[in-house]
């Protein structure tokens, strides 16, 4: 056991010589090399795009502690040209085998400004050397030939910027805002080109706050204001859209300059029909949107049946718009074509089921979108026949009707009903002011009495004249009411 114990002692103590003739070797074998200095460029112009990556590299060969093993420090200089190194960098590197100097665009452009106080975006001539001190009083101390070289400090500039607002396809939520992109050849140059809506939008610098930010100047709208806080000086004025459609917004931060500029050009129609069999072979107007006059819309019946959308109420001797491809169902959404004097105008848009519908058609991106149009989302049930009474909390709990999910235009109530008179209200508006599904005449009925209308405040009601269950279906499309006593 002994002798195991003095051979592993032995063999830590060889390691530890080995270790320490290595970290003599480090500082003994430096060779008769002058010593000298380099820098990866000569003349550079810093960048903020490029803040975390390195700028300016500083390398330089060991120089000379004259074979006594000895170990040599070093001391770097940076200083701008003329001053001697009287002022500037002055790094106590020590000893090392590296022997690098090194900085990234944003410390480099940090120690320009904070150091020489230079103006930014001006090139200025610097100098660097090394001083290398052997430990030995034998030996001279070792200084490089000055190496020169040109620094252009950048000016600090806002490299994102995000558009936000109810005008913007984002809307308000801060961490969704919309990007802009750089422009490379305008200096704080930034371009958005897209949809934008009726409403405003204001520029933000980050995602994390609303400042800063730049607004709209109060007095010039074509104008940008910098705003880096709120109070009563810092208006949060925003850019405003009147009207929905596609826009280039450019702006430059540097002059704080911004056009917003409508690429839709002239609307090509103003008024427009839906024309065919599923519009009762008379056409139908459909209603241009106020906010974007490149929008049609019509809410309303469809039969089973064929259109087209004309540019004229009579249906001849005019554009027609047709869908790209005819397919056998009418699709929720289908692109366009315009035919010019319609008569080679061949496809149509087939309707198969008898509905409300609404339909959409986008003159900027060529698609007509359809959807089932629903008046009301909610119906109910008011009078003494019904669960609810008069009472508008009891009509609220107790004389919902449901909506059919197979036709959105249905609602459907299956229950009791007793002896009594009832209507159906669409809006809960307690003063009894807001409408109400009626029948056609008071004291209507259940039999034979199936037409309804829609009126505000309206008060001719269906007489039930007999206790039991009933199935009740009120028809939005059909605009009838059916009562089926089970």
């Amino acid at each position: 056991m002994k002798t195991k114990i003095m051979s592993l002692l032995m063999l830590a103590a060889g390691c530890f010589a080995w270790t320490s003739c290595a970290e003599d070797d480090m500082e003994m074998n430096k060779g008769s090399e002058p010593l000298k200095l380099s820098a990866s460029t000569l003349q550079l112009v810093l960048d903020q795009r490029l803040d975390d990556k390195e700028a300016l590299q500083l390398t330089w060969t060991p120089g000379s502690n004259e074979g006594t093993g000895a170990a040599i420090s070093y001391r770097f200089e940076m200083d701008i040209q003329g001053n001697d190194f009287a002022g500037g960098i002055k790094k106590e590197v020590g000893k090392t085998d590296s022997r690098v100097v090194s900085y990234t665009h944003k410390e480099l452009n940090d120690l320009l400004l904070s150091t020489w106080s230079l103006p930014v975006e001006e090139e200025a001539m610097f100098e660097a050397r090394v001083t290398a001190v052997v430990a030995a009083e034998s030996v001279p101390t070792q200084v490089s030939e000055v190496v020169t070289f040109k620094l252009t400090p950048y000016k600090f500039r806002i490299l994102n910027l995000w558009m936000i607002g109810d005008a913007t396809p984002n809307g308000w939520t801060l961490e969704r805002a919309t990007p802009m992109n750089p422009v490379t050849d305008v200096k704080g140059g930034f371009v958005w080109e897209g949809l934008l809506q009726k409403g405003e939008f204001k520029l933000l610098t980050n995602l994390l706050d609303w400042t800063p930010a730049y607004n709209r100047d109060e007095t010039q709208e074509n104008k940008l204001v910098y705003r880096d806080h709120y109070d009563e000086d810092n208006l949060d004025t925003k850019f405003t859209i009147e009207k929905v459609g596609t826009y280039r917004v450019e702006l430059s931060i540097e002059t704080l300059d911004i056009t917003i500029k409508n690429l839709d050009g002239e609307v090509p129609y103003t008024e427009l029909w839906i024309a065919g069999s599923s519009a009762g072979n008379t056409p139908v107007a459909m209603a241009q949107d106020a906010d974007d006059p490149f929008s049609f819309v019509y809410n309303g019946k469809l039969v089973p049946g064929k259109f087209q959308i004309v540019s004229s109420a009579t249906g001849t001797d005019c554009d027609v718009c047709q869908p790209a491809t005819e397919t056998e169902s009418l699709p929720a959404s289908s692109a366009i074509e315009w035919v010019k004097n319609g008569t080679a105008a061949t496809n149509y848009w087939n309707v198969t089921a008898g509905n409300k519908y609404t339909l959409k058609l986008n003159l900027r991106t060529k698609r007509l979108s359809v959807s089932q149009y629903v008046a009301y989302e909610q119906v109910w049930m008011m009078g003494d026949a019904t669960p609810g009474g008069w009472d508008w909390d009891n009509v609220m709990s107790k004389s919902e009707m449901t909506q059919n999910p197979d036709n959105k235009n249905q609602f459907i109530y299956e229950g009791s009903l007793s002896v009594g008179e009832m209507k159906f209200p669409v809006e809960i508006d307690r003063s009894f002011g807001g409408k109400f599904i009626i029948a056609m005449k008071p004291g209507a009925s259940i039999t034979s009495d199936t037409d309804f209308q829609i009126v505000a405040g309206g008060d001719n009601k269906w007489k039930i004249e007999e206790a039991g269950d009933y199935k009740i279906v009120v028809d939005l499309y059909e605009e009838k009411v059916f009562f089926t006593k089970k």
